[in-house]
């Protein structure tokens, strides 16, 4: 039936863009709300078939009750011309088939985010009752704008299922996603679509498919009987807990897989914090030993330096007081002498006491100022007749009402500056002293008192430091012990036991081993010998499971025998999807055969001959 340019109700027919085993997908317009959307319509072969026609409308309206950003958004499905159709969601992407092939890889945050995403999608659609049964990376698309995966084509692959629609052949591609149950035909649950979510992240972890038969039986043996290469050995960068997931996912066994999509999706939220953790740190390997030392000595560093600074912080200020003491009587009693001459105006009697005090080697520098500042004898005769310039308030060490001192830098070393306001009469300012004391044995001494406090902490850090090494070697010695006993009890050495017996938590760790052991051996020992190695944990098969592996190795007759001895295994093993995943390039078909269609293929298994 071709669509193109027609109105399918109330949609517009803009292209055709893919072809599937049961139906046909065309881009079509909305024009009620002016959107584009996907339209899915039953091939013209399958609609004389009510129960083709039932079934997916009816698929179709269960997927239109999910409403989840990981799911495709369902609009409505009807009939047109006899043919059923549903109209969904046109997404813009790749699917997860592309970007696990293409380039750039996918990274392993956005793998662990995709895998969360396709999880709670899982989980909204189990308690709505409805099992994808087809989950495959075909049927995931990946939008690179919003960083969104979807799950697309939901509850179709069931249509299938119709008994009267089978034929002997080969799969095209969608059973390796099957879950154990799922091939045998038993009766599955949500925990199916589980490990086939499984099967898919094993392949975008690894860039490898989880089972890589070429025909059916190789197939159905490998799902049922083998477990996949260890993720380990094909992508060692791949996070242990990720590992772990996937394993979890892929047993054979129901029961021992996640028990719902929701716990799962509490692992892979889990996970995700741990990988982005784990970004931050370095990944360099650094002994444990050696990183809680170097942490200890930077922790000593700190504590010495910040000690240091306070106690040469103090020690300049216990220094400096009887300096600061000395210079502010010297300077009263000197400015106790220049009042009557600065009053008088007497400049020369001020240079004679200028010039008799610089010969005494007293001073640095010695200036006197009148009450407006301007300098009428120095010990600098260059000064003479200038302003007295204020200190620096950064620099000042003490101020009071009548006296100020700085440490001032010069040429020749730092000095303490006193100013001392000259009095009359008690209370008025009449002019002003400034004096420089050489700060030399000042600095000396508070350069002694800082080597002394660095070489005294440097010996009490070396001390704490070579001790608090020898602890922590002595720490990791013990955890090194318990370490290879258990890698040496797990290489199958179970008679592995740790002797050193020890009064700490080491102690205890140690004979938590030993008690481990002990009971592991005695498990090993009542365990029956013998066991089928036919399955995971040497369960035995049965039923139809059993046929499959005894009879896997007749596949290979030709198609007439194949027909003559076939008996069925009732379970549906694939459906269409829509459009660019709807040819595969691996697609499995029977030598000498015509392609089978994926719609109406069954799963048959050949009866043993004799």
């Amino acid at each position: 039936m071709d669509l193109l340019g027609k109105k399918v109700d109330r949609y517009e027919v803009v292209e055709r863009i893919g072809e599937g085993g049961m139906a046909d997908v065309y881009k079509a317009h909305d024009p009620d709300v002016n959107r584009f959307v996907a339209l899915k319509i039953l091939k013209e072969e399958y609609c004389s078939e009510e129960e083709y026609r039932k079934r997916f409308l009816r698929e179709g309206r269960a997927a239109g009750a999910l409403i989840h950003p990981s799911i495709v958004s369902i609009f409505g499905v009807g009939s047109f011309e006899g043919a059923p159709y549903i109209a969904m969601e046109l997404l813009a992407g790749v699917t997860l088939d592309s970007a696990i092939r293409g380039e750039p890889k996918i990274q392993l945050i956005e793998l662990l985010e995709i895998s969360r995403q396709l999880a709670s999608a899982l989980g909204h659609a189990h308690s709505k009752g409805i099992i994808h049964r087809d989950l495959k990376p075909e049927n995931i698309i990946l939008d690179p704008q919003s960083k969104t995966a979807k799950i697309t084509d939901f509850g179709v692959a069931r249509i299938s299922d119709v008994k009267d629609k089978t034929q002997v052949g080969f799969i095209l591609g969608t059973p390796r996603y099957m879950s154990p149950e799922q091939a045998l035909g038993s009766d599955i649950d949500a925990r199916s679509d589980l490990f086939s979510l499984g099967v898919l992240l094993y392949e975008a972890a690894t860039c490898r498919r989880a089972f890589e038969g070429g025909s059916l039986a190789t197939l159905m043996r490998q799902i049922l009987e083998e477990e996949p290469t260890p993720i380990g050995k094909l992508s060692p960068e791949v996070p242990k807990g990720l590992q772990k997931i996937i394993e979890k996912l892929l047993q054979k066994k129901p029961e021992r897989r996640f028990q719902s999509a929701a716990e799962l999706e509490v692992a892979l939220s889990q996970e995700i914090q741990a990988t982005r953790e784990a970004e931050d740190e370095s990944p360099k390997y650094m002994p444990l030993h050696l990183r809680w030392t170097i942490i200890m000595a930077a922790v000593i560093l700190i504590s010495v330096l910040a000690s240091t600074t306070l106690a040469v912080q103090s020690q300049r200020k216990a220094l400096t007081a009887p300096i600061v003491d000395s210079g502010a009587s010297l300077g009263k009693v000197i400015a106790a002498e220049l009042w009557r001459p600065i009053l008088q105006g007497s400049w020369v009697e001020l240079d004679a006491f200028v010039s008799a005090t610089a010969a005494r080697d007293t001073f640095r520098y010695l200036t006197i100022a009148d009450h407006e500042g301007i300098i009428r004898s120095a010990s600098d005769a260059t000064l003479v007749g200038t302003r007295l310039e204020p200190q620096p308030g950064d620099l000042v060490l003490q101020q009071r009402d009548d006296l100020s001192v700085a440490m001032l830098p010069t040429d020749t070393g730092e000095v303490f500056d006193f100013r001392v306001d000259v009095i009359f009469d008690n209370d008025t300012v009449v002019g002003e002293v400034a004096f420089g004391v050489d700060a030399e044995g000042f600095q000396n001494s508070l350069a002694t008192t800082k080597s002394t406090i660095l070489l005294v902490a440097l010996a009490v850090g070396l001390a704490v430091f070579a001790v608090f090494y020898s602890f922590n070697r002595l720490m990791v010695r013990q955890l090194k012990r318990a370490t290879e006993a258990l890698r040496s009890f797990a290489a199958g050495s179970t008679l592995t036991r740790i002797s050193i017996e020890r009064s700490d938590e080491f102690g205890d760790l140690f004979a938590a081993y030993n008690l481990m052991a002990d009971e592991a051996e005695r498990l090993i020992d009542l365990s029956p010998a013998g066991l089928p190695d036919s399955g995971a944990e040497g369960e035995v098969r049965t039923g139809n499971e059993a046929a499959v592996i005894e009879n896997r190795a007749e596949t290979a007759t030709d198609s007439a025998d194949v027909a003559e001895a076939a008996e069925p295994v009732p379970a549906a093993v694939s459906s269409e999807g829509i459009a660019d995943q709807l040819h595969e390039s691996d697609d499995v078909v029977t030598p000498n055969e015509p392609e089978v269609d994926v719609a109406k293929t069954r799963l048959f298994v050949p009866k043993k001959k004799g």
